[in-house]
């Protein structure tokens, strides 16, 4: 689980540390600020999935990934238990054909406001929001781990190393009519920039600022995903392609075969593409 240490660094360097337990008024504050956040990164997953987007369900799962990972370092809930709990071996009746992402909005749903019990209610519920997120992943048979050291990289890039260059993201920020604020921090010897929205703001761009946002550095960097294991055996699918008919690859995913399907069609509309059924494998530990 070193993406958990990647993204609790993160908010380490912008300045998002540990709310303390006596402190009720923000740790309800943060606790209802990243729920909202967390609900809107499962929102676009979802969505991902139901367009057979690889890269956006990729990329949404990553996102949940780090909103419920700043949710348990932020609240202080339990590491270990959380750790637990994402890696046990899955329900085998949990299929790589599961059907869309709203189950994942029970999760939310459940999560106890703060109060007693919330700590360890929370943390399970959380961890299992996680675990159900990843089988989404693990469908297009990437690497959880590699997907999310790419966007770790990114997030990074967010942050500039020297008052020069976050002098050049204010400005960048202030041709779309944001007012921002630098703070410095300094974590594990490195000093950082980080450039965050001074008020609830809308830009020029038409985009939502808020307040405490912390915003993308001028030399900000996309996270670049490796090509997926789905990826991969689609594309071998459409190479061998005999008379119109792909020829599949036993064991390959459904979600490949709803692909060449629906490929096929719009390549031509006098073939006739006929696909076998194919069983997706069940789950495996999940890490």
């Amino acid at each position: 689980m070193q993406h958990y240490y990647d993204i609790v660094r993160i908010n380490e360097i912008a300045g998002n540390g540990r709310v303390p337990e006596d402190d009720l008024s923000m740790r309800h504050t943060v606790f209802t600020r990243q729920l909202g956040l967390i609900q809107e990164e499962v929102k676009e997953l979802a969505e991902g999935y139901l367009a057979e987007n690889e890269h956006e369900v990729r990329d949404g799962v990553a996102d949940v990934l780090v909103t419920t990972h700043g949710l348990i370092h932020r609240m202080g809930w339990y590491e270990d238990l959380y750790f637990k709990l994402i890696t046990v071996q899955l329900d085998e009746d949990i299929r790589l054909d599961w059907p869309p992402g709203w189950a994942l909005t029970d999760y939310l749903q459940a999560i106890p406001a703060v109060g007693p019990g919330a700590a360890h209610a929370g943390t399970a519920l959380a961890a299992g929001l996680v675990r159900t997120a990843m089988i989404f992943t693990k469908m297009y048979g990437a690497d959880v781990e590699a997907d999310m050291k790419a966007v770790y990289e990114s997030l990074l890039s967010k942050f500039d190393a020297d008052p020069e260059t976050a002098e050049l993201t204010r400005q960048k920020y202030e041709r779309l009519g944001v007012v921002t604020e630098i703070r410095k921090t300094t974590v594990e010897g490195t000093d950082y920039y980080v450039t965050v929205s001074s008020r609830d703001q809308v830009g020029n761009d038409s985009v939502v600022y808020p307040a405490g946002k912390f915003l993308k550095s001028v030399h900000f960097r996309q996270p670049v995903f490796a090509q997926s294991e789905y990826s991969k055996r689609r594309e071998q699918a459409l190479a061998s392609e005999s008379d119109g008919v792909p020829q599949l690859i036993t064991g390959t995913d459904p979600v490949i075969a709803r692909h060449l399907s629906k490929d096929s069609a719009e390549s031509s509309e006098s073939r006739h593409v006929e696909l076998g059924s194919v069983e997706a494998s069940g789950t495996d530990n999940v890490q």
